[in-house]
């Protein structure tokens, strides 16, 4: 990854700003990254904080279902709900939902009142909503991935003093999408391609590539090192390609050798043509963030995290919790990967990694123990029905296309 001159010059990696402005913020709230999502306290109408993803591209506020009848939302009409998956389902919706974050007020016309069940099982754990994209268009928010703090600012008042590069974000879609031009370099020697992508925070991946672009520019082929794989969001699994490109820049910052996601769904967001993909929290979470809609710009920072090599899920494996999070079961296999050269299956459920049993664990530190690659081995004690295998996975060899 290289930085712009001016950037460099001010900027010095693994010591960002404290602050992206002189203007005192209106709230400084802590938050938890977690899966490279942000994690923070919001209330509802009042109520204890609830646990929300920190969410650019949620078009409105999500409220799971539990943290709505606890405050007790009456719903009134529904909606359909599509994401990142194939899947479509129709919703409760709430009126008139106020949302508070650290002081931070938002009163939401309509709000979703959401299932996260499956979404939560394969995060590994609880959510309670995810506060939508008109949070962004009220509040300039900085985004201290580094310092795990999130800090909110009058767009009447706010004034960017930081170092970072600033990008123009085109606002659109009704205001629920935010764009930027990036180039990608899909491989060495080849001419940069130019694409139009979201600033996703919700997300965990790095580069997500939508069908239409990458079959465009036939981004999937032989020789290239990639594998099918799975992911998962809103709209449920959605199938992949999982590889690398040489490079991806935006505004003047490139970021080298980049996992890239190639969607092969025909359904679903990912199977959009309206823009070419998305970039989420494995490359955000690499910097500072200032989203400043008021103004259509971004501002990226550079922290101690902005040199670090993409690591890939070389597995070939899915995992998802189950039995309120006490359980991790497998649910895909790739052929010819480790988990399947190690006698894993789907079904299998996980009861201990490298000599620990799975509750000593959170889901997220199972998922990095097994994902890492590198030259080195993981142990892993599955059950099968009755009958427990202990087997070693080898993290060096990712799985032939």
């Amino acid at each position: 990854m290289t930085l712009p001159p001016v950037a460099r010059s001010q900027t010095v990696p693994g010591k960002a700003s404290a602050s992206s402005s002189s203007v005192k913020p209106i709230a400084v709230i802590p938050f938890e990254l977690y899966h490279n999502r942000v994690y923070l306290p919001v209330s509802v109408h009042g109520s204890r904080p609830y646990t929300m993803i920190l969410d650019t591209g949620a078009a409105v506020t999500f409220v799971s279902e539990e943290a709505a009848d606890e405050v007790k939302l009456p719903r009134k009409g529904s909606a359909k709900v599509d994401g990142n998956g194939e899947g479509v389902e129709r919703f409760p919706l709430g009126k008139n939902v106020a949302c508070s974050v650290g002081g931070a007020d938002l009163l939401e016309k309509t709000i979703v009142i959401y299932n996260y069940g499956d979404f939560e099982k394969h995060e590994g754990r609880k959510i309670d909503g995810t506060p939508g994209v008109n949070f962004f268009h009220k509040y300039v928010v900085e985004i201290d991935y580094a310092g795990k703090q999130l800090s909110i600012y009058d767009p009447g008042s706010f004034l960017y003093t930081g170092a970072g590069s600033v990008i123009p974000l085109r606002i659109l879609n009704g205001g629920t999408l935010a764009l930027f031009d990036a180039k990608i370099v899909a491989a060495a020697g080849q001419p940069a391609l130019e694409a139009h992508l979201a600033v996703d925070s919700g997300t965990y991946s790095e580069l997500r590539l939508f069908r239409p672009f990458e079959e465009q520019h036939a981004l999937i082929g032989d020789g290239r090192g990639q594998f099918a794989s799975f992911g998962f969001g809103a709209g449920g699994e959605f199938r992949q390609v999982t590889g690398r490109v040489e490079s991806v820049e935006i505004g003047g910052v490139k970021l080298s050798n980049p996992v890239a996601d190639f969607s092969t769904d025909t359904k679903g967001v990912t199977a959009t043509s309206n823009y070419d993909g998305t970039i989420g929290g494995d490359i955000l979470r690499r910097f500072t963030v200032t989203l400043d809609y008021s103004r259509g710009q971004m501002m990226l920072e550079p922290n101690g995290d902005w040199s670090k090599p993409f690591d890939r899920n070389t597995s070939g494996l899915t995992l998802v919790t189950d039995d309120g999070f006490k359980k991790v079961l497998v649910v895909h296999v790739v052929k010819t990967s480790p988990a399947d050269v190690a006698g894993l299956h789907e079904g299998d459920s996980i009861g201990a990694v490298d000599g620990k049993s799975t509750p000593m664990y959170t889901f997220d530190q199972i998922r990095r123990l097994v994902e890492s690659p590198g030259q080195h081995e993981v142990g892993v004690d599955a059950w099968r029905g009755e009958v427990m295998t202990v087997t070693k996975l080898r993290l060096d060899n990712p799985p032939k296309p």
